[in-house]
């Protein structure tokens, strides 16, 4: 599977590569490893036993896979091929920002998904918004951002970057000092190193909410 690309040796080599690599460092029989993961064995049982033509997994349990080996297939390679994004909730992201799970543990975590054209950074998840502050860049409450982490890719001028409050998470303009509000609120702009902890990522995308 990972997004219908079974058909790819690139992403197929890495995914096995990966899988082997990580039952003989760990000395783990795939039996052990997807029952640790939650998910069933056959994902890597079938999948190194015909590597050539085996269905691959999917993104979601490579994720939950990935939180158990605390390591990653080599996404250099898939990374401009999935889709697929985890969607977290507001407690999830509380528990990013607070230091209480790490970016790996919420993405494996997710049980819903959203799909994406293009390329997507590996370090994404995808997020509700609750806050109004830049709706007239057209972010708006009840749209679904994509984040990239902050450790995978630092906000540059003219970015926009998710911020949690006490609220839920809104979105600002990356304008150093500030964080630019352009919204109802225009001009009530926020200093960065007041929003220091809670900033989770630069917004890549936007997936609207349908007008009811």
């Amino acid at each position: 599977m990972i997004d219908n690309h079974d058909g790819d040796e690139k992403v197929r080599k890495a995914v096995v590569t990966w899988m082997k690599r990580v039952i003989d460092e760990n000395r783990w029989s795939a039996e052990r490893w997807g029952r640790m993961a939650g998910t069933a064995p056959t994902n890597i049982q079938r999948l190194l036993r015909n590597p050539d033509t085996a269905p691959l997994p999917t993104l979601a349990t490579v994720y939950r896979l990935a939180d158990v080996a605390k390591s990653m297939p080599d996404l250099g390679i898939l990374a401009k091929r999935l889709n697929e994004v985890p969607v977290v909730s507001e407690d999830g992201l509380r528990d990013l920002i607070a230091g209480r799970k790490t970016l790996r543990e919420i993405q494996a975590a997710a049980t819903t998904y959203v799909r994406v054209a293009g390329e997507v950074d590996t370090s994404c998840i995808a997020a509700r918004v609750n806050g109004d502050s830049l709706v007239f860049r057209g972010v708006s409450p009840g749209d679904t951002v994509i984040i990239s982490h902050l450790d995978a890719r630092p906000p540059e001028a003219g970015d926009i970057v998710a911020v949690m409050g006490d609220s839920g998470l809104d979105c600002f303009e990356w304008g150093p000092p500030w964080l630019l509000s352009m919204g109802p609120r225009a001009g009530q702009h926020m200093p960065i190193e007041q929003a220091r902890g809670r900033i989770v990522g630069v917004v890549t995308d936007v997936i609207k909410r349908l007008a009811r």
